[in-house]
């Protein structure tokens, strides 16, 4: 081991590694529910209720009203949604931290909508 200067980098550390990313991703998407849940149990310990029953899916892209992944997660899990609790406070805000970065780990400042990406979140340790 040794030390490594990051200044001028995206990266910084073992969760921006392609491996953690690519493994907590779609085959196209990031995917911001997977890696947040991820980092709740193995990096933080955090204990998250079981998922309901049936969840539904994410709906498809509307390419007539387009929008970031994360935009589309607010919708369906966000503020007034019946995941609000978990998503909005535990899940989704580690999550989004992570968007900068896709599918394969490569680093982006726009999604494949040329929408601009906004990785800036809040987690409540409380």
């Amino acid at each position: 081991m040794r030390r490594v200067s990051l200044a001028g980098t995206e990266r910084g550390g073992l969760l921006t590694m392609a491996g953690f990313l690519a493994t907590n991703a779609s085959s196209t998407d990031s995917d911001p529910i997977h890696r947040g849940v991820f980092v709740n149990h193995r990096i933080l310990c955090a204990p998250l209720p079981a998922p309901p029953m049936v969840v539904p899916p994410l709906p498809p892209e509307d390419m007539s009203m387009p929008r970031t992944l994360r935009q589309r997660i607010d919708l369906h899990t966000g503020a007034g949604t019946c995941g609000a609790s978990c998503h909005g406070t535990m899940i989704n805000p580690i999550g989004f931290a992570f968007e900068h970065f896709d599918a394969v780990g490569a680093y982006r400042d726009r999604d494949r909508n040329d929408l601009l990406i906004d990785s800036a979140a809040e987690y409540d340790f409380s």
